[in-house]
């Protein structure tokens, strides 16, 4: 699809203008302005760290652009969840990919973690000389300090949060602006590991090498021959990102308190596995051959509903209950919803 203006209602992008990327214990939205506004940590149902989609002025936001997006689009690297954001700026055209790694190796069609709780953004100017922003907010915000080759982020809503920043350019903080030219890269990796930080050496061929190689060997056994076979891979692709590897369990949406009509109050947050909701996902994907994910969420539901003795219209990742449902003071919801 071609280059589009931006096109903000009440100060938010359509949800049109986002893409998805995960790793099967989280997941990311990016919009078409290089910002990063939903990303809950360690996991879907978690508290948001970023959540500048529900409050563009205090949610929260990880942005990677130039100054002045002047036009933009997404698109998926083929049969993959690597997403790909092109802004033209009035001097240059910047391409954005964003990806969370996975374990190299690791096999989808088991009931495994994959996850190296990472999410790996590059920055290559295609054309002219870009004016760069990086800005990293968390929602309630956050202090920085050096840290074995990188940033140590600590965070006020979430303090607990093992949260690391690396690049492969100098930082000046939180918020950075540099200028970056033709053929040149910039990269980040934002961590979440448990336990000790990673290296800050990281190898960005190497993640997005292995990464394109999984996703590829999940979907090599799809099975579908027919109309929209392109649009069936990406959904197919879709789907598994609201799957939950470690145990099968899928989640209604990896977002929380969109409104299903601008304005109304039916906000419901989705980031658990309404069973309804996630027989359906299990009988798509069985039909085009990935029965795998059937299997896991049925073994799934089944310890869950043994487990009480009875069946509940949804669950929380570990199979247990969701918590009691709450209304967030601070946030004014999508377009104010």
């Amino acid at each position: 699809s071609p280059l589009k203006p931006l096109h903000r209602q009440d100060g938010y992008l359509p949800i049109e203008d986002y893409g998805l990327v995960g790793d099967g214990a989280t997941a990311a939205l990016i919009g078409r302005d290089g910002s990063v506004a939903w990303l809950c940590l360690p996991r879907f149902d978690s508290p948001p760290l970023f959540c500048r989609l529900l409050d563009v002025a205090r949610g929260g936001y990880f942005t990677i652009a130039p100054d002045q997006v002047l036009e933009s689009r997404q698109f998926y690297e083929p049969d993959t969840a690597v997403l790909v954001t092109e802004m033209r700026s009035a001097t240059g055209l910047l391409r954005l990919t964003d990806l969370c790694p996975l374990v190299a190796g690791a096999d989808l069609s088991e009931d495994l973690s994959a996850t190296r709780r990472e999410l790996l953004r590059t920055a290559t100017v295609v054309e002219g000389r870009i004016d760069l922003i990086v800005h990293l907010d968390p929602r309630g915000g956050a202090e920085a300090e050096p840290r074995d080759g990188g940033m140590r982020i600590r965070c006020h809503a979430q303090p607990d949060l093992n949260l690391h920043l690396y690049s492969t350019r100098p930082m000046m903080g939180l918020r950075t602006s540099m200028t970056v030219t033709a053929g040149q890269s910039f990269h980040l990796l934002l961590c979440w590991r448990q336990g000790s930080s990673p290296s800050p050496r990281f190898n960005v061929e190497a993640l997005r090498r292995d990464t394109v190689a999984v996703w590829r060997k999940w979907l090599h056994c799809l099975e579908y021959r027919g109309p929209q076979e392109a649009l069936v891979r990406r959904s197919a692709v879709t789907l598994k990102l609201l799957d939950h590897f470690e145990n099968g369990a899928i989640v209604a949406a990896p977002t929380s308190s969109l409104p299903e009509l601008i304005g109304g109050g039916r906000n419901w947050d989705y980031r658990y596995a309404w069973v309804r909701d996630a027989a359906f996902s299990v009988y798509a994907l069985h039909r085009i051959g990935l029965s795998h994910e059937a299997a896991g969420f049925l073994s799934w539901v089944l310890d869950a509903v043994e487990r009480d003795r009875t069946v509940h219209v949804m669950y929380n990742l570990d199979g247990g209950m969701p918590p009691e449902e709450r209304s967030d003071p601070e946030l004014e919801g999508y377009r104010r919803s």
